[in-house]
């Protein structure tokens, strides 16, 4: 079988998004499959990821339409397109209809060169499935245009939710229907946990419902050496370390919504109530979150490391932060896989979701904290050596290359049935 990969995020590139599509191509190919991947290509400084919106903007330094690498193709993009100048040029309420009704103003620069890309390259070959992977729309946008050029099947991963809680009246409508127009052709749906396939099972029409699915959640690389660590920001964490009695970390991007004040807050109020010192730091964060939290001594950022640097690190700590999205249908952020593999003590903060508890079950190293009298507990415990970490359950659920074996046999499945 042969697949083609649509996404707009694809190393070099070092984010959630840039992985998991990476961890496709790569044991698909493993597990027999042929895999040809479209992307776009980013400059040194996007590599960085210092902004949580840089699909949004073009590479500086790239003039080309494409390149090819083996089985990849990097395309350019246009930051301004014809699209986003007209939409920049109507009423409020218009431009929100038009942007509706073409699905992606802010990433259609990426068509052109992907759909030009695919021609002079890739249209020879004869394709199974397309796999575009959401978000943003534009990847949907693309499989579709490719079905009605050349009658290739495609797949939409979601990594998130087209419809998000905030959606209510007209922009519930609006995206009810501009979802239903762009799957309705679509032979199968990926999603990356289950409270995200059950949201969208809540939100979607019975014909959505219909369209065959199954569960890739993103999964961890398991690493036999870490000879690309990054020295000087092991250093930098130890020289913070050194400082504290404690230090609890978090790894990767802030989203809104999630409930790291909590741990702000009690980490503030345990330090100044027992006279202690535990520090909390931010490992990897974007500039304009580092910028929405409150400069206190405790608190440090470290910048965005590589992978595994970043696994290293969440070893390293003495336990490690997951904030808990408040009321959302799913309680995973991209770090979660990886803080349970690095088999450290996990504190949340409070009502995780369903399908996250069922989840954090793998580790008997995971606290609830329901208050911040459970949170001052268990830092009292970890300070005075009463916890002992324990193994991990079920492991292998970790790992990619389980997720990506139970992909590859979803689509065997479809292919027989088609």
């Amino acid at each position: 079988m042969r697949i083609l990969l649509l996404s707009l995020y694809y190393p070099p590139l070092n984010t959630i998004a840039a992985l998991r599509i990476k961890a496709f191509e790569k044991y698909l190919t493993e597990f027999g499959f042929t895999v040809d991947v479209i992307t776009r290509y980013y400059d040194s400084e996007q590599q960085k990821g210092q902004s949580m919106f840089l699909g949004n903007q073009s590479a500086k330094d790239f003039k080309e339409d494409y390149f090819k690498i083996n089985n990849v193709i990097y395309t350019n993009f246009d930051e301004n397109n014809e699209k986003l100048d007209f939409s920049n040029k109507l009423p409020a309420i218009v431009k929100g209809l038009y942007n509706y009704l073409n699905i992606d103003v802010f990433h259609y620069g990426w068509i052109k060169y992907a759909l030009n890309a695919f021609d002079n390259e890739l249209s020879h070959n004869k394709y199974d499935f397309v796999i575009a992977s959401y978000g943003p729309p534009v990847s949907m946008l693309l499989a579709n245009k490719l079905f009605k050029k050349y009658k290739i099947p495609f797949l939409i991963d979601f990594r998130d939710s087209y419809i998000n809680e905030k959606d209510v009246s007209f922009h519930l409508t609006m995206k009810q229907k501009v979802l239903n127009a762009m799957l309705k052709r679509s032979s199968g749906l990926i999603f990356s946990t289950e409270g995200m396939k059950d949201y969208f099972l809540l939100k979607t029409s019975q014909n959505l419902q219909r369209i065959p699915s199954c569960i890739v959640y993103n999964g961890v690389e398991e690493l036999s050496q870490n000879g690309d660590i990054e020295e000087k920001k092991i250093t930098e964490f130890w020289k913070i370390h050194s400082k504290h009695d404690l230090i609890l970390l978090h790894a990767g991007t802030l989203y809104p919504g999630q409930n790291v004040s909590f741990f702000i807050n009690s980490t503030s109020k345990f330090n100044t109530e027992n006279n202690k010192n535990v520090g909390i730091i931010f490992l990897g964060l974007s500039e304009n979150r580092m910028n929405e939290i409150e400069p206190l001594p405790f608190i440090h950022f470290l910048p965005k490391s590589n992978y595994s640097t970043s696994l290293f690190l969440q070893k390293e700590a003495d336990a490690l932060i997951l904030p808990i999205w408040n009321g959302r249908y799913t309680g995973f952020s991209g770090k979660t896989q990886e803080y349970l593999y690095s088999g450290n003590f996990i504190i949340t903060s409070p009502n995780p979701q369903n399908d996250l508890k069922l989840f954090l079950d793998i580790s008997p190293n995971v606290r609830i904290s329901n208050d911040y009298d459970s949170f001052s507990k268990f830092l009292d415990d970890i300070i005075s050596g009463n916890c002992t970490k324990l193994q991990l359950n079920n492991k292998e659920k970790l790992y990619r290359f389980f997720w990506v074996k139970r992909l590859a046999e979803f689509l065997r499945k479809l292919k027989t049935n088609e």
